[in-house]
């Protein structure tokens, strides 16, 4: 079981890689999960879901509330920025019903 382990860790780290991780000179905050499932998606991979999977997500938990003009202002940008980059990907969202 170590070495399957092992073998799933290498091919994720190596699509990471492929995909050039997460953006985290523009995207410093919000939307770099959104952007590199996106960057996935453009290189031909999937992201699945399971339905059965239970996963707890805590979303601006450690960064508090964004109601300062600079969190404010670089939220404004960081969604400016997701919306020129998958401009295309944003109006064909697969996963909106």
């Amino acid at each position: 079981m170590k070495q399957t382990s092992n073998n799933i860790a290498y091919a994720g780290l190596r699509i990471f890689i492929e995909v050039d991780g997460l953006e985290e000179e523009h995207l410093r905050v919000a939307f770099n999960d959104t952007d590199f499932c996106l960057k996935l998606r453009q290189k031909g991979y999937r992201n699945i879901l399971n339905p059965r999977a239970s996963v707890l997500h805590h979303e601006s938990k450690t960064r508090r509330y964004e109601n300062s003009p600079d969190k404010i202002r670089r939220f404004e940008d960081e969604t400016n920025l997701i919306k020129q980059r998958w401009k295309k990907d944003c109006k064909n969202d697969p996963m909106l019903s």
